[in-house]
């Protein structure tokens, strides 16, 4: 038991300074599709996000796709937090067990801002008309065992932004591995998400009349022109994560997690977390999200909580709440729902 707590707390640490070493200033607002660094899913959530080593719920292909097949059974999810300033962001995704040939799974997540008031320079104060913003992510997932200890797994994503008469649209790939060791069956998880083509927004707000030459008396002053927008890279992540079990009984378990995460448009940040499961029915969660940010720190502690109930049959529906803390802005609560059949 001391051994396996030493071993934890080394490669805790391990990925902790080793993603210190690497700190640098923040890159926030240099990537589009920002809605897909959102955390999403309790149990991840309440353990501080560092569920690259375990994704072991409907949420997978989120985290690490290549855990996916790991699971022995159907599951149908459904996560749902409001966000900040009223925003909803929901999640939803089936993942089927194919036997000899592996697990297929398909997810949505969509992030709602509302509705806003449209106003203009001559009309600050709103014209009476309102126009509305939303986010869109479809994916298509599979993962394979190849062996009884390493899997590995692939999404490809269908990204759309839209606000008002403007929108962007493109691709994005996701590969991750999950491998078993032969230590306490301690799980390594490797994976890297929205790797894809650039967003660029376009609609008809953008048309607009341009003279080109208005030293011309007489021309054509209202030649059609299109203002044309940056492009802007998907948030690319490197996840690192590790996972093991301290206490593994009939009727408890104790599972501990780490995971470095390495996101193009943000500064490194390392995660850890817990899990204690009591007679397979009721999880206690909590984490430390983004360890050694310094001043970029706007997280950190998290706490959540699930409940299992077997329904016989192989059915089972599952629970989960978590709640998360940010310095400057409202705390997050996070519902999830998965059965399991």
């Amino acid at each position: 038991m001391k051994k396996r707590i030493k071993i934890s707390l080394f490669m805790a640490f391990w990925l902790m300074f080793s993603l210190q070493s690497g700190m640098a200033q923040s890159k926030v607002g240099t990537s589009g599709a920002a809605f897909l660094g959102i955390d999403i899913g309790a149990q991840a959530v309440g353990m501080g996000g560092a569920f690259g080593g375990i994704a072991a719920d409907g949420s997978s292909p989120l985290w690490n796709v290549g855990a996916m097949s790991r699971n022995e059974q159907n599951t149908a999810y459904f996560t749902y937090l409001d966000w900040f300033a009223d925003i909803g962001v929901q999640y939803a995704a089936v993942i089927f067990q194919l036997p000899m040939i592996g697990a297929l799974g398909a997810g949505l997540t969509y992030v709602d801002y509302g509705q806003m008031e449209v106003t203009t320079i001559e009309k600050p104060y709103g014209t009476g008309e309102y126009f509305s913003a939303s986010d869109l992510s479809l994916g298509l997932s599979f993962a394979r065992n190849l062996t009884d200890r390493f899997s590995i797994g692939a999404t490809l994503k269908y990204i759309s932004q839209s606000i008002y008469n403007e929108s962007a649209e493109g691709f994005a790939f996701d590969i991750g591995t999950l491998y078993i060791t032969r230590f306490n069956d301690m799980q390594l998880g490797i994976s890297i998400n929205n790797f894809g083509s650039k967003m660029q927004m376009s609609g008809r707000d953008l048309f607009t009349y341009h003279d080109i030459d208005e030293s011309i008396y007489g021309n054509n002053d209202k030649i059609i022109a299109e203002l044309r927008t940056d492009k802007w890279n998907m948030p690319l992540t490197f996840r690192i994560g590790a996972a093991m079990p301290l206490i593994r009984q009939q009727n408890h378990e104790l599972w501990v997690s780490a995971d470095g995460v390495y996101p193009s448009d943000n500064v490194k940040m390392a995660n850890l977390g817990a899990n204690f499961t009591l007679f397979k029915i009721l999880s206690l969660r909590a984490g430390y999200k983004n360890l050694f940010q310094g001043e970029y720190n706007e997280q950190g502690l998290t706490f959540g909580s699930g409940v299992l109930f077997n329904m016989g049959s192989k059915l089972a529906i599952q629970f989960d709440y978590a709640f998360q803390s940010f310095e400057n802005l409202n705390d997050v609560h996070h519902f999830s729902t998965g059965i399991i059949f």
